[in-house]
């Protein structure tokens, strides 16, 4: 287990048992999902876990991964916490892109996603039965400039 500082009196959490967290919290992740090839990372804040992500298929050849999020509350999404979180994938894997994909029902990670500057690339329908599923992407060089990255 490792803490790294963040502004905000915020850490990032590098630790094997983030995967089972964020499990617990996306029930569909949980069913038989194989992380064996995942990794995670969690937020904390005053001590306890408030936020994690899980990198999985990532493809190093491609510089591209998928990104699933799993928070306790919604006030997790500060500019720093994201900014910490999505360097990861960005900066520690080298990726160049970032995929998340989200059920359309879940109209929370849907705005988070736009509002990061994920662009919608494409619909699967029923891709999260019964929901279809929404592809956002995001390449480095798209990312806002207060995270960071350019």
């Amino acid at each position: 287990m490792r803490l790294e500082p963040i502004e905000g009196g915020r850490h990032i959490l590098v630790d094997d048992r983030m995967l089972d967290w964020i499990a617990k919290r996306i029930p569909a992740m949980g069913e038989g999902y194989n992380w064996q090839m995942a990794s995670a990372v969690g937020l904390v804040a005053r001590g306890q876990i408030i936020a994690g992500m899980a990198v999985h298929t990532f493809l190093p050849h491609y510089k591209s991964c998928e990104l699933t999020f799993a928070a306790d509350t919604p006030k997790w999404a500060t500019k720093q916490s994201i900014r910490a979180l999505l360097r990861w994938p960005f900066v520690q894997l080298g990726c160049e892109r970032i995929t998340m994909i989200v059920a359309s029902s879940n109209r929370s990670a849907n705005r988070i996603a736009e509002g990061l500057g994920f662009k919608l690339e494409g619909v699967c329908r029923q891709g999260c039965r019964p929901d279809d599923a929404m592809i956002y992407g995001l390449l480095k060089s798209e990312c806002p400039d207060w995270m960071g990255l350019r």
